[in-house]
C-alpha cells in the first residue's frame, strides 16, 4: 500500500543527515580558516552527532508525518536538540580525544534547529502535497467499511476514495464519508476494469460467502490489489481493529505462533534481568527522594501494591509508589482513574506525570512478574469484565506485561471501554509483530512520551 509516512519519513532523514553535516561544517568554518576540514580532524565526533542527532528526532517522534503544526514541531525541534546536546556532553566527557570545540558544539546545536525546522517546512509545503495518490474501492458499506474510509482519509496517506461496492442502493453522502455505492457486488469485475489501477480493500469481516471470496480471488489474479481490511488496519494504522476480526483470521495470520518466538522471549527475559538490575542501582537515588516526599505529604505507606494479572492469566503484586491518598479506594471496590482524579496527591501528580510512580516496578521486572515492554497488566476484577465485554482480550495475556508498551506509546491513557478495545488493538499489534527492532522502537518512543507527559495518569 501507498503512503505518505513510510516514503517522506526515509527523505526527511536523508535531509537531517545532510543537515547535521552541513551544521558542522558551516560551525566549523565560522570558528577556523576557510581551509579547515572538520571531517577529517573530527571524525569521531562528527560521527557520534550524527548518531545522537537523528535519534533524539526520532525519541521527539519527528519522523511520524503528522498534521503540521509549526509551534509544536519548531519546540520538539528545540527538545531533540537539546536532548542530543546532553548526549552529546556525555559523549564528549567520556572521550574527550573525540570531540569538537566549544564553539563548534554550540554553533551545530543551533544551525540543527534552524536547518532541521525549515526543512520540514519546506517539505511539507511541497513534496508532502504533490504525491501521486493510490485509487481505493472498498469491498462493504456497512460499520467496518466506513471505518476504513475514516482512516484513508487521514491527510498523512496518499489514498483517493472512490466509491463502495455494495448490495445496497443509498449512497452515502457526508462530511466525513463523500462516498458513493458504486454498483452491487455483481458488478465488481466491471467496475474494476473502469478503475484498473485501483486497489481493492475488503471490509466484510461478517457474511464473506464462497461467492465473494471466489470475486476477490478473480480480482487478484487479474493483477488488482485486493487488501483484507485487517491488515490495512495493521500496516496504516499499528494496530489490528478487534471488532472486525474472526477467528480464522488470528488462525491463520502470522505472528501469533508464539512458539517460533520462544528464542525472541527468552532473550528479552535475559534483557529483563540486566536492565532492571542496573535500573534498580541508577535510580536508587530518585526513588530515596520520592519516598521522602510521599511521607512528608500524607499518612500512609509509601508504596502501593495491587494485584494484576499477567503471563498466561497468572495473579501478582505490582509494586508502585503510592501517588493516592492511602483511602482512594474505601468504598472497598475497584475504581477506575480518571482525568484530573481527585484522590491524586501533589507529590502523585508530579511522579504521574513523569512515569516516576511507575520506578519500583523494577522490581517485578527483576523477579520475571513482567517485562520492560508489553502490554500493561490490569487487575483481575477488571480483566473479568473487559473479557466478558471486548473480544480476544484475553490474548494480551499470551506475553508477559510491560510497564511500557506499544499502547503506551501511540495511545493516551484511557478509563473506559472504548479506551481500553483500543489499547486491545495496539497490544495484539505487538504481540503478532513482536521483535528486537520493536522493542528498541517502543524504548525510544517511551522517552519520548516521558519528557511530554503524554498519556500519563
Amino acid at each position: 500500500m501507498t503512503l505518505n509516512t513510510s516514503r517522506y519519513s526515509f527523505i526527511i532523514l536523508m535531509g537531517d543527515i545532510v543537515l547535521t553535516l552541513l551544521a558542522t561544517q558551516l560551525s566549523s568554518l565560522i570558528r577556523f580558516e576557510p581551509g579547515f576540514n572538520i571531517f577529517s580532524e573530527n571524525t569521531g565526533a562528527t560521527v557520534f552527532t550524527i548518531l545522537i542527532y537523528i535519534i533524539s528526532l526520532y525519541i521527539f517522534d519527528l519522523y511520524d508525518v503528522a498534521a503540521f503544526n509549526l509551534f509544536e514541531v519548531s519546540s520538539r525541534i528545540l527538545g531533540a536538540v537539546f536532548l542530543a546536546g546532553i548526549f552529546s556532553t556525555l559523549i564528549f566527557y567520556t572521550l574527550p580525544h573525540w570531540r569538537f570545540g566549544r564553539g563548534i558544539f554550540l554553533l551545530q546545536l543551533a544551525f540543527s534547529w534552524c536547518g532541521y525546522l525549515l526543512w520540514r517546512i519546506v517539505l511539507k509545503r511541497t513534496a508532502l502535497k504533490s504525491g501521486a495518490k493510490t485509487n481505493v474501492i472498498v469491498v462493504g458499506a456497512g460499520e467496518a467499511g466506513r471505518d476504513v474510509v475514516r482512516l484513508l482519509q487521514d491527510p498523512n496517506y496518499s489514498f483517493e476514495i472512490m466509491g463502495f461496492i455494495d448490495d445496497g442502493t443509498c449512497t452515502i453522502q457526508s462530511e466525513t464519508l463523500p462516498c458513493t455505492i458504486l454498483g452491487p457486488l455483481d458488478r465488481l469485475e466491471a467496475i474494476i476494469a473502469d478503475h484498473p489501477d485501483v486497489m481493492v480493500i475488503l471490509a466484510m469481516p461478517e457474511n464473506r460467502n464462497h461467492t465473494i471470496i471466489q470475486r476477490m480471488l478473480q480480482a487478484k489474479m487479474k493483477g488488482i490489489e485486493v487488501v483484507d481490511m485487517a491488515v490495512c488496519y495493521e500496516q496504516l494504522a499499528g494496530r489490528i481493529p478487534v471488532r472486525y476480526l474472526r477467528d480464522e483470521w488470528l488462525l491463520w495470520a502470522e505472528g501469533f505462533n508464539l512458539v517460533s518466538k520462544r528464542i525472541t522471549q527468552k532473550v528479552k527475559r535475559i534483557t529483563d534481568i540486566v536492565f532492571s538490575a542496573f535500573l534498580l542501582l541508577v535510580t536508587f537515588p530518585l526513588c530515596a527522594i520520592t519516598a521522602l516526599a510521599i511521607a512528608a505529604e500524607s499518612r500512609g505507606p509509601v508504596f502501593y501494591k495491587q494485584q494484576r494479572v499477567g503471563w498466561n492469566g497468572r495473579i501478582f503484586e505490582i509494586v508502585k509508589f503510592r501517588s493516592m491518598r492511602s483511602d482512594a479506594e474505601a468504598a472497598g471496590r475497584p475504581v477506575w482513574a480518571s482525568e484530573d482524579d481527585p484522590r491524586i496527591t501533589h507529590v502523585g501528580k508530579i511522579i504521574r506525570a513523569l512515569r516516576i510512580d511507575e520506578i519500583p516496578q523494577i522490581i517485578n521486572i527483576f523477579k520475571g512478574d513482567m517485562s520492560l515492554i508489553g502490554p500493561r497488566p490490569e487487575r483481575p476484577e477488571f480483566v473479568m469484565e473487559l473479557e466478558k465485554e471486548i473480544p480476544y482480550y484475553s490474548l494480551r495475556h499470551s506475553v508477559p506485561p510491560g510497564i511500557t508498551g506499544w499502547a503506551q506509546v501511540n495511545y493516551p491513557y484511557g478509563a473506559s471501554i472504548e479506551d481500553t478495545i483500543r489499547k486491545l488493538e495496539y497490544d495484539l499489534y505487538y504481540i503478532k509483530n513482536m521483535s528486537y527492532y520493536l522493542d528498541i522502537k517502543i524504548c525510544l518512543l517511551t522517552i519520548g512520551v516521558v519528557l511530554f507527559g503524554h498519556g500519563a495518569r
